[in-house]
C-alpha cells in the first residue's frame, strides 16, 4: 500500500492482491485479502473496507470480514444488484448468520447449548421473530405502565468519549482494571468469582471462543469511554451525563445473562468490538412479576419461565445501535459474535413501582444486603424532590409521585432502617418536620 503520494488528498483505492486468476472458491474465513483497502495518506495502520466503510486496524481485518456488520454490507449490495463486489466472493453461497447459527443448535444434541438454543427459538416463534423496537409502535401492555417499551435507536449521538479502536477500549480497560469490583461469570453458573485466572479466560476467549465453558465479566470502569442518553429520549429524562457512570462488560462469542431485572432502573447499552447480541424482553406487568417470584431460586430463569411470561419481544443489536431498556424491564441476552457492551444505568420517578416490587422479590427471606436497598431509596429520594417541583404543568404530578414515595417508605421503614444508609438520612432531613399520613407521626420520629 504505497501508491499515495502525500500531496494526494484522494485515498487511493488499493487491491491486497494485484492480480487475480481463476481459482477455486475461497472460504469465507480465508477472504479477506481479496477485498479492497483504502489506505490513509498520514500512512497509520488503520484502514477503511472499502465495502462498508468501517475504519479498522489492518493487523485486525480479517475478523472484521467476519464480522455481522461487514456481511450484511455485502449481502446489501448483492440485493441492490451491484456488480462491484471483490472478486473471488462467491455470491451463490449465503453468508452466514449469527441468529440462525446459534438456533441451529437446538438441533444439535452434542452442543451445550442445545438447551439455550431451543428455548429462545421457540419463545421467538411465539413473539413473532425479531423486532426493530421502534419508538412509535403500538405497546399497550408498557405504555399502561406509564413507560416507554424498549427501544432500538441509532448510536449516532450516543458516545460522548469512544475510543477509536476495539484495541483501545481493552487498553482503558485494563488500565484501570479493578479486581475488587470486577465480576466474572460463568455461563450457566450465578457463582461470582473475582479470580484473576478467570479473568484471563474472558480475554481469551475473546480471540479463541469456548462454547463449552465461556466466561464473561461485568461491571468495568474505563476512564476514557461515555455513553450518554440518545437524544429521543433526553427531553423525557433529564439526567445529568456526569451522574450516570459508563461500565462495561466483557462478553465473549456464546456468553448468556439469565433473565433478571436491573433492580429496576432504567438502561441503555451499546456493543463495541464487533459484538452483536441477542435481547429477550419482557414488561413488568403483574402477571411477570408474579411468575418471576414463584421461580426466582431456578437455576435458570429463562427455561423456567418458559411459555409463562407475556408480551415478549426480540431483537437483535449491532454496534450501529444502543439499546434503551425501561424500568423494570426483565431481559436475557446471548452474545450471538463476542465484543465490548459498555452501558449505564439511572432511576427516575417513574421507576418507583418496579423498583419496590424487584426490591421485595430479592429481599424476601432476610437475606438482603446494605447494596440492595440502594436502588429503592434512590427512586423514593427522585420522586420526593420531583415532588418540590413548582411547574404549573408538573405540579400535579409531583405531588402524586411524592404521596406515592412516602407510602412505600412508609411500609418499608422498618426493613430499609436495619442498616444504615446515608441516603436513608438525606430522605429524613428532606422530609424534616412533615407528617407520616399513615402513622400521623413526624417522619423523625417514625419506626
Amino acid at each position: 500500500m504505497n501508491g499515495t503520494s502525500q500531496g494526494d488528498s484522494t485515498p487511493e483505492v488499493v487491491g491486497v492482491e494485484q492480480t487475480h486468476q481463476q481459482s477455486p472458491v475461497i472460504p469465507q474465513r480465508r477472504r479477506f485479502n481479496q477485498y479492497r483497502l483504502k489506505q490513509r495518506k498520514d500512512g497509520s495502520n488503520r484502514t477503511r473496507c472499502a465495502d462498508c466503510g468501517t475504519d479498522v486496524d489492518a493487523y485486525h481485518f480479517k475478523r472484521h470480514c467476519e464480522s455481522n456488520r461487514h456481511q450484511e454490507a455485502i449481502a446489501s449490495r448483492r440485493e441492490q444488484g451491484r456488480d462491484d463486489i471483490p472478486p473471488g466472493t462467491d455470491t451463490n453461497v449465503p453468508l452466514p448468520n449469527a441468529l440462525d447459527c446459534f438456533l441451529s443448535k437446538s438441533g444439535d444434541a452434542t452442543s451445550p447449548l442445545a438447551g439455550l438454543a431451543a428455548a429462545y427459538k421457540e419463545e421467538l416463534d411465539r413473539a413473532g421473530g425479531t423486532s426493530r423496537l421502534e419508538i412509535n409502535r403500538d405497546a399497550p401492555l408498557w405504555r399502561g405502565l406509564g413507560l416507554y417499551p424498549p427501544l432500538l435507536l441509532p448510536v449516532d449521538g450516543c458516545w460522548r468519549i469512544r475510543p477509536a479502536s476495539r484495541e483501545q477500549f481493552l487498553a482503558e480497560l485494563l488500565h484501570d482494571f479493578d479486581l475488587d469490583r470486577t465480576v466474572v461469570y460463568k455461563r450457566g453458573s450465578n457463582d461470582r468469582t473475582c479470580a484473576s485466572s478467570n479473568f484471563c479466560h474472558v480475554l481469551t476467549q475473546l480471540e479463541k471462543p469456548d462454547e463449552t465453558n465461556t466466561y464473561y465479566a461485568i461491571n468495568m470502569k474505563a476512564r476514557s469511554v461515555e455513553i450518554q442518553l440518545p437524544e429521543q429520549l433526553q427531553a423525557k429524562y433529564n439526567i445529568s451525563t456526569l451522574s450516570a457512570t459508563t461500565t462495561t462488560n466483557v462478553t465473549p462469542k456464546f456468553a448468556a445473562a439469565d433473565l433478571h431485572v436491573d433492580h429496576g432502573r432504567h438502561g441503555v447499552t451499546g456493543v463495541e468490538g464487533g459484538c452483536v447480541k441477542l435481547w429477550a424482553l419482557y414488561p413488568p406487568t403483574d402477571q411477570n412479576l408474579t411468575e418471576l417470584e414463584k421461580q426466582y431460586d431456578c437455576a435458570c430463569l429463562f427455561l423456567g419461565l418458559q411459555g409463562q411470561l407475556e408480551g415478549g419481544e426480540f431483537c437483535v443489536q449491532t454496534e450501529r445501535e444502543v439499546i434503551y431498556l425501561p424500568s423494570g424491564c426483565l431481559h436475557a441476552t446471548i452474545t450471538l459474535e463476542g465484543g465490548l457492551t459498555p452501558g449505564f444505568e439511572f432511576t427516575s420517578p417513574d421507576c418507583l413501582r418496579a423498583t419496590a416490587a424487584m426490591w421485595d422479590i430479592t429481599t424476601r427471606g432476610g437475606q438482603s444486603t446494605k447494596e440492595d436497598s440502594v436502588p429503592l431509596l434512590e427512586c423514593i429520594m427522585a420522586c420526593l424532590e420531583a415532588g418540590t417541583d413548582t411547574g404549573r404543568d408538573r405540579k400535579e404530578r409531583a405531588a402524586s409521585m411524592k404521596i406515592e414515595a412516602e407510602s412505600v417508605l412508609c411500609t418499608q421503614y422498618a426493613k430499609l432502617a436495619r442498616k444504615k444508609h446515608n441516603i436513608l438520612n438525606r430522605i429524613k432531613r428532606l422530609l424534616d418536620r412533615t407528617i407520616c399520613h399513615h402513622y400521623s407521626v413526624a417522619w423523625k420520629d417514625h419506626k
